[in-house]
């Protein structure tokens, strides 16, 4: 490989390609939204910005007198954190910093502040104070915990020094938790925010490929024109500790008869998907990510698009062997649960195309990568914005269960 090809390469890692920026600035609608056939179920919409098809953020404010502070979209972690005024690193200088002396509702806890990334550790001060949306008066002064940053890991100083989010809105769902009840953070944020109504503890992710079509965070009932088809819902791994799935079948279907590949994952060996916008690529386990980097082998100058394989993955909840045998069955299958759901990545979903420096050529290659991950946690593969981009999401806290279909162009 051209060694400018290798940097620019590490430098879309890195977040630092120079491509289109695609921005939309918030706005918030409450309407009802036709759910079933005499019922109807309030939805609130927050358009989001999105850098380069990797960081997807919504426009917030916090303390008061507010500050803005723009924050990623993270539905693999359930914290949220703001890069802190006692940040010192260079990556921190270009970022809103949070300052508890410039909010006079700002309550400073004795906890400290720490969250522990695949990348790395978060660490800082835990902070109480008040939280509303940008232009968004139904939802504003809301009391949430969160992290003001003091130091991140080297990963996120990249990731920081590129994008310009000030810090992460963590959507991730935390499971059953004991201690204290006034902790609100991540899927907890929006239970305090819309009530634990089921119709309201509920969110859905439509992050968009069409600079023309804003993408879309949706509090309550799912939006069906951002999809086409009926949304095929699974329940969340057993125990609940994130939104993930049971993959019961990964493995590359050939774009022709030929050649023929080997399962990847699955059954009996299993392994899990973790639905994470906070990530962009695909990621999994390296001996697993080593096989389709062989298998797929994507030209550099991306000349064999056409004929590289389609990735294939069979998403299951626990209750894989799911049938209406029952008044229980029957109503889950009323409800769009199934037993597990076919997801399928065609090249142009994980190939990553990278404009070329002064050129009219693009450079591809293979948006999969190996996670850092212990062993101990098995097989886990990430999900990223990529996945997202192709797939609309339903994220349902209530009935833990996750709903996925193709998103609309």
């Amino acid at each position: 490989m051209a060694p400018n090809l290798v940097l620019l390469l590490l430098a879309l890692i890195s977040g630092a390609v120079n491509a289109t920026e695609q921005k939309h600035d918030i706005e918030i609608k409450l309407y009802a939204n036709g759910k079933s056939k005499n019922e109807k179920s309030s939805q609130l919409r927050l358009n989001l910005t999105n850098y380069y098809g990797s960081v997807w953020t919504v426009k917030t404010r916090i303390g008061s007198p507010g500050k803005e502070f723009e924050l990623m979209i993270d539905t693999g972690s359930p914290d949220m954190w703001v890069v802190g005024h006692q940040c010192g690193t260079k990556a921190c200088d270009a970022h809103v910093r949070y300052s508890p002396d410039e909010s006079i509702s700002s309550k400073t806890l004795p906890d400290d502040f720490e969250v522990a990334y695949a990348s790395g550790d978060v660490t800082g001060a835990t902070i109480k104070d008040t939280f509303s949306f940008n232009k968004a008066p139904e939802l504003s002064n809301i009391e949430m915990i969160f992290g003001s940053l003091s130091s991140p890991p080297l990963t996120f100083q990249k990731r920081l020094r590129w994008y310009p989010f000030d810090g992460v809105l963590g959507l991730g769902y935390s499971g059953p938790t004991e201690g204290d009840s006034t902790e609100i953070t991540g899927v907890k944020a929006l239970k305090n925010i819309l009530g634990n109504s089921k119709e309201n503890n509920i969110f859905s992710l439509y992050l968009s490929k069409n600079e023309k079509k804003s993408s879309q965070l949706i509090i309550g009932a799912p939006d069906d024109t951002l999809h086409t088809g009926t949304i095929s819902y699974i329940r969340i791994s057993q125990p609940p500790a994130f939104w993930g799935a049971d993959i019961t079948s990964m493995m590359l279907k050939a774009a022709t008869t030929t050649p023929q590949f080997e399962p990847i994952c699955g059954r009996p060996r299993g392994c899990k998907a973790v639905f994470d916008t906070g990530s962009t690529l695909l990621q999994g386990p390296k001996q697993m990510v080593q096989i389709l980097i062989n298998d797929i082998n994507v030209k550099e100058d991306c000349s064999n698009l056409e004929s590289l394989p389609s990735l294939s993955l069979t998403l299951s909840g626990p209750d894989s062997s799911l049938t209406p045998s029952s008044s229980k069955s029957l109503e889950d299958y009323e409800a769009g649960l199934v037993p597990s759901v076919e997801v399928v990545l065609s090249p142009e979903d994980y190939v990553v195309r990278v404009p070329i420096a002064q050129s009219t050529r693009e450079a591809c290659f293979l948006g999969i990568k190996a996670h850092n991950l212990p062993d101990s946690m098995g097989s886990i593969w990430t999900l990223g914005s990529r996945f997202h981009q192709k797939y609309y999401t339903v994220f349902d806290a209530s009935r833990q269960r996750i709903g996925i279909a193709e998103a609309s162009l």
